[in-house]
């Protein structure tokens, strides 16, 4: 009888989301806008449909964190450098955006990449004892982007199965959140749901694609995100000195009165209250063992089965804070020493920043790129792009 009651309440859920979106489609604001790829914004990235539509021949996936929020208003971030491009990076990241949440992205949209590169900008500070944190990972799960990876024909159960495992896990601060993903799993990864759960899951879907594109399409006009927006291409290649010159000269005017060569702006707020609790505080911080790792190589593995050739910019820290900190310097240098060799294994590109945390004002704070840092990073990525071309 309670399977029964399921049953009908996963088909009267059907029918009211059938309703309600055929109501509403012919209505949609187009999602397709050349201002999509470089905008910044939380909704656009947990939406498939929103980055799946601006997946053009010319579009990279560019997959990273906090460091998109930081110089958009600087001729460096990649939103300025690339206006012009034939070239448009797909940012695709925020706080607490880490390898697992990445790696479950590009399993998504990999059938409607176009071009099969991606671009991965890893932050070395992912990579504690612990990983991913839970909450962080909750915040950052899009429903729409892990169905869609468990319905990528040509990604292995194998892979998805350990995807899922992980995603389980790291769900387990959102009990609502983590009992729709295991539906998902017995739908579509496993084939233990039954009809109720089939109906439940399909109707959950076009809920969350439909919820999905109201907060698309509400912060567009917020942001005057142009829908169908096209944009005038030059055949010029950005010019890098000129570039790298004038990221240096903002970062210095921004990073005045600090030896640690940050910007005030952050160093003011975020760091000179703390200077004495910091002074040694990392002496004995590892970056040896990580889960992180882990979800890092699933990424790679979506890559290989994907047919994308990846890339992996590694980020680095500021040398002169963690000289501070007391972070040893064999330590500084476990991350990268790990992803190359991660990186060798898949055959991926790497750029490994790592040297310039002692190149001043390369970084605004600790760990985020400063408008100078920008420029090394859009040169790797548009150098990416024109390989092969």
């Amino acid at each position: 009888m309670k399977k029964f009651a399921a049953f009908l309440t996963a088909l009267a859920l059907f029918c009211v989301c059938l309703v309600c979106v055929n109501a509403i489609a012919g209505s949609k604001t187009e999602l397709t806008s050349a201002q999509m790829g470089t905008w910044t914004n939380t909704y656009k990235y947990t939406s498939y449909d929103a980055i799946t539509a601006n997946l053009t021949k010319d579009t990279i996936p560019v997959f990273g964190s906090s460091e998109f929020n930081h110089g958009k208003k600087t001729k460096c971030h990649p939103k300025a450098v690339f206006r012009h491009q034939k070239l448009t990076p797909m940012l695709i990241g925020t706080k607490f955006s880490q390898s697992m949440t990445h790696t479950i992205e590009l399993a998504a949209i990999a059938p409607k990449m176009k071009l099969k590169k991606a671009v991965f900008i890893v932050s070395p500070t992912w990579f504690t004892e612990d990983g991913a944190r839970p909450e962080g990972f909750a915040m950052r799960f899009s429903e729409s982007e892990y169905a869609a990876m468990l319905r990528n024909p040509n990604i292995s159960n194998g892979l998805k199965m350990k995807i899922a495992k992980r995603t389980d896990a790291l769900l387990r601060s959102e009990a609502t959140v983590q009992k729709c993903a295991r539906k998902y799993d017995s739908v579509y990864l496993y084939g233990t749901g039954n009809a109720a759960d089939k109906l439940y899951c399909e109707a959950r879907q076009k809920f969350i694609r439909q919820r999905d594109y109201n907060c698309v399409t509400s912060a567009m006009k917020v942001s005057h995100i142009q829908p169908g927006a096209t944009k005038t291409v030059t055949s010029k290649v950005p010019d890098w000195k000129k570039l790298e010159k004038e990221g240096t000269v903002y970062a210095m005017k921004k990073s005045k009165n600090n030896k640690f060569f940050m910007y005030n702006s952050y160093f003011n707020k975020k760091f000179k209250p703390h200077m004495k609790k910091m002074k040694g505080k990392d002496a004995k911080r590892l970056f040896v063992k990580s889960p992180e790792y882990s979800d890092l190589n699933c990424f790679l593995e979506v890559c290989k089965q994907s047919g994308i050739k990846p890339m992996l910019v590694i980020l680095p820290l500021n040398k002169y804070w963690y000289d501070y900190t007391k972070l040893p310097m064999k330590n500084r240098l476990t991350v990268a020493e790990k992803v190359k060799k991660m990186g060798k294994k898949y055959g991926a590109e790497v750029q490994d920043l790592t040297s310039e945390g002692s190149t001043k004002y390369f970084m605004q704070d600790t760990v985020h790129l400063s408008a100078k840092g920008w420029v090394s990073v859009d040169e790797s990525i548009y150098n990416f792009y024109k390989e092969g071309i």
